[in-house]
């Protein structure tokens, strides 16, 4: 007869109090080893490097232990096991082997072995932990397999493809529709820039086509979400609009199971109609008064040009239009509306919407976000979403250079870090780019921005490829993982993009934290 859940739980917590007191013991070796190497004090620095390794081995062992009741409890109380112990073992497993890094870099930098050597010997080192997280989060195996294979170590607990398929219920390099409850992680493609240029216009069949084909070939699949970071178009037509609603309307048929509103779409500055927006200006002279001055408000010599709001309505017309025609829902008009919070069906996070184009018009393409629009949206989530995360989505990026001028101001990712934002993606840079906002050096905003998913050469940076990325949000844990895709040349196939991490361990991916 199985025993009471309550009555495991001293046993459990037990193990769970070590586990925390073997994390804090290697922090703390972690620091004194870091401190020595600094110091270039070689006896201290061995002294600290061996305890470091000998704090590491008993948080190895505090995980198999806590993974191995885990394993003997998981057939009786399965929920239970997933939440109070599966959830643990997962983030002591993400420790370990962050730890591990950390290890064979300081022994690199000692020009002495790695200190994993004897793991990798033991056939069974992390069986527990791996068979845990095998029988209840499936879905983080291929995932856990490549951080362990990075380092060398044995993998005899993770299942082979075909039983993991067989537990996920598909195929190897097929895709299925999902509720992200049903699995651990939220999988989100995310893609940008479908600006197609002159120089290298490609068709919806053509992309469509080599993306499907790369998302299988590459297991990108299942697919939760499609985030659309802004540019949909390359000038605002409506043929081009009609284009990109096809193309997504394509995705959501073949991974998305026809749910259009497991996509999101923000507008671009390739997004605004300059044709609409050409008239309606007024010419103040002298200083502008604060009442007067709107987004879009440009200093001249001896004054300043105002938009009026024909010029910027008309801006966003064929924007709003394309969504209403996609989503059936109205797009905002009002600057103080245009900031959306959505809560996508089936999924445990929630999707804030930015528009980083209120004010731009033809003699304007500077980026900004309307404060009142954005503390309507957010006033949302302090209300309660119910999800688990929320994330945000916009065109333009965090500013990371001197003098840059076409990136959104600081205070509306402090706002997203306040209001509890988890991450924020977002197009514009034709180029991978992860980027931490901060304003205490605590807690982070992860922004990631995407290359281009079909810009020709021209409006891509030089030697910066077509890209995707697949975002990784764990329903646990603390860690994400943005996988990079790359395309260099049309008539090449989508492949894993290895330009990152260092340049004796190239990975396709980085990882960024959940504060």
């Amino acid at each position: 007869m199985a025993s009471a859940w309550t009555d495991l739980l001293p046993e459990i917590r037990t193990h769970k109090e070590a586990a925390d007191r073997a994390v804090k013991e290697f922090e703390g070796k972690l620091g004194v080893l870091v401190d020595t190497i600094a110091s270039s004090d070689k006896g201290r620095t061995e002294t600290a490097y061996a305890e470091a390794v000998q704090s590491w081995t008993a948080l190895f062992n505090s995980t198999e232990r806590l993974a191995g009741l885990g394993l003997a409890l998981q057939s009786d109380h399965p929920e239970q096991v997933k939440y109070l112990i599966s959830g643990t073992v997962l983030e002591l497993t993400s420790n370990l082997l962050d730890a591990a890094g950390a290890l064979n870099d300081a022994a690199g930098s000692m020009k002495i072995s790695s200190p994993l050597a004897w793991v990798r010997d033991q056939e069974r080192g992390f069986e527990w932990a791996q068979q845990l997280i095998a029988k209840t989060f499936p879905d983080s195996v291929e995932t856990y397999r490549s951080k362990f294979e990075k380092f060398m170590l044995p993998t005899r607990g993770l299942p082979t493809q075909t039983v993991l398929d067989n537990r996920l219920g598909t195929q190897s390099g097929g895709s299925r529709i999902s509720n992200s409850s049903e699995r651990d992680v939220v999988r989100i493609l995310h893609i940008s820039d479908l600006h197609r240029t002159s120089d290298e216009k490609v068709s919806n069949d053509e992309v469509l086509r080599s993306l499907k084909k790369s998302l299988l070939d590459l297991r990108d699949t299942p697919i939760d979400l499609v985030v659309l970071s802004g540019d949909v178009t390359q000038s605002a037509t409506e043929q081009e609009y009609l284009e990109a609603e096809a193309f997504l309307n394509s995705l959501a048929a073949e991974f998305l199971g026809g749910k259009r509103k497991r996509c999101v779409v923000v507008p671009g500055n390739h997004d605004v109609d300059w044709s609409k927006s050409s008239e309606g200006f007024k010419i103040i002279k002298g200083s502008l008064r604060s009442s007067e001055k709107v987004p879009g408000s440009v200093e001249i010599k001896g004054g300043w040009i105002v938009p009026g709001k024909a010029t910027l309505t008309g801006a966003t017309e064929s924007f709003r239009t394309s969504f209403k025609r996609f989503f059936g829902d109205r797009y905002p008009e009002h600057d103080d509306e245009r900031c959306l919070y959505v809560e996508p069906e089936g999924l445990d996070i929630g999707v804030l919407l930015l528009d980083t184009t209120v004010g731009m018009h033809p003699l304007s393409d500077v980026p900004n976000v309307e404060r009142q629009a954005l503390d309507r949206a957010l006033e949302k989530i302090r209300e309660g979403s119910g999800r688990r995360f929320v994330i945000a989505v916009g065109h333009h990026g965090p500013v990371v250079r001197p003098m840059q001028h076409d990136g959104i101001e600081s205070w509306v990712l402090e706002r997203l870090l306040e209001a509890g934002v988890k991450l924020y993606l977002h197009g514009h840079v034709h180029a991978t780019q992860l980027f931490y906002y901060s304003t205490n050096g605590l807690l982070q905003l992860p922004c990631v921005g995407v290359g281009s998913l079909v810009a020709g050469p021209t409006q891509r940076p030089e030697s910066a490829p077509r890209q995707y990325q697949i975002v990784e949000i764990p329903i646990l844990g603390k860690r994400g993982v943005v996988k990079v895709r790359k395309k260099e040349l049309r008539d090449t196939p989508w492949r894993r993009d290895m330009r990152f991490g260092t340049t004796q361990d190239p990975t396709d991916s980085l990882e960024f934290s959940l504060t």
